[in-house]
């Protein structure tokens, strides 16, 4: 039998800085378990976030905690079961796909990979172009400029012979900066970012985070960036979101993440970040250990217990942690934090 802790008042206020807001939101999915059986698979459960106009939001954590699942949900790809999904203070949760159109222009996003997002039989122009027939934007002289403008952000130069290109002939980061071109010919409000560099060379990864973040800075992009490399993530940042199971577990600055992870979770993953540094390989490294349960068959308590080296016996086997802000403005949902403040964590800076 699972106890809950009493919690925040997870009810968000609106305001004009924050582009997305997400309230007690739910994502489901049915497995079939039996011939004639289906059960649901909650993929984001009970998840609550800010995601303020302007800056980066990133989700981190292994595959299969949610996080691709929650930044389609901000998209409106996927229907939530329950909770509210607000969009520039307009509740877009149950709105129908047919009036969603104005939304779909003002929000975008680049895919993990560059091979199977570029239809290989367009030329390059014809699939950046393509959105601005999606939405009906200028006639045909307009749009080439459009087209020739997202090209040159993109650093894709001289934009005609790039345009005039087949995808076969570009490298794996050149078809990456196609897709962010793609993504940002309607000059969207809001992008999220799904392991936009995890197919791209190492060599090229920085280069493209670099690219983003001067998009940003000129276009006032608002971007989800969901990754499982933290290393990014604290260079992108203005926010980072732990996901655990389809739950944040540690939501703080990329400062507070990377150099004072609070949760048992965020302190494996963290280090499990490589060092160049030889004389490590003859030290154990505190990674997080064991598999994530059955998606189907979760824990009593807290969702991690069964893989935490600092469990606190019964408390975190019966009693589910919620997301609450330490003293040093931190928010973890762990035990071992009893004195975190209910105030909520989405008002941290």
């Amino acid at each position: 039998m699972h106890e809950t802790k009493k919690g925040y008042n997870e009810t968000v206020s609106s305001s004009s800085s924050t582009l997305v807001q997400i309230k007690k939101l739910q994502i489901q999915y049915t497995v079939r378990t039996g011939l004639f059986r289906k059960t649901p698979l909650y993929a984001v459960n009970d998840v609550t976030l800010n995601i303020p106009q302007g800056e980066t939001t990133a989700l981190v954590g292994e595959s299969g905690s949610g996080k691709t699942t929650l930044g389609k949900a901000t998209l409106r790809l996927l229907d939530p079961v329950a909770g509210t999904l607000l969009f520039d203070g307009k509740d877009i949760t149950k709105t129908s796909q047919s009036k969603l159109k104005p939304f779909r222009r003002r929000a975008q996003e680049i895919f993990q990979d560059p091979y199977a997002s570029i239809n290989p039989s367009m030329t390059i122009f014809q699939s950046i172009e393509e959105p601005l027939l999606i939405h009906d934007v200028g006639d045909s002289s307009e749009r080439r400029r459009l087209v020739y403008e997202a090209l040159n952000d993109v650093r894709l130069t001289p934009p005609d012979l790039i345009g005039s290109s087949y995808p076969h002939s570009l490298s794996g980061g050149q078809r990456q900066r196609v897709s962010i071109a793609r993504s940002i010919v309607l000059r969207p409000d809001y992008i999220v970012a799904d392991e936009a560099i995890s197919m791209v060379d190492a060599s090229s990864r920085m280069e493209i985070i670099n690219l983003l973040k001067n998009l940003q800075h000129i276009h006032g992009i608002t971007f989800l960036y969901i990754t499982h490399d933290i290393a990014t993530a604290q260079h992108f940042a203005d926010k980072i979101a732990v996901m655990y199971m389809g739950k944040i577990v540690e939501l703080g600055t990329p400062k507070q993440i990377v150099q004072n992870p609070l949760h048992p979770y965020t302190q494996g993953l963290i280090a499990a970040i490589p060092e160049p540094d030889p004389n490590n390989r003859f030290h154990e490294r505190p990674v997080v250990t064991g598999d994530p349960p059955d998606p189907l068959s979760l824990p009593n308590g807290c969702l991690f217990n069964p893989r935490c080296l600092k469990k606190l016996g019964p408390t975190c086997e019966m009693a589910i942690p919620i997301l609450e802000v330490t003293e040093n403005n931190h928010a973890v949902a762990c035990h071992l934090y009893p004195n975190a403040s209910p105030n909520d964590p989405n008002h941290i800076t």
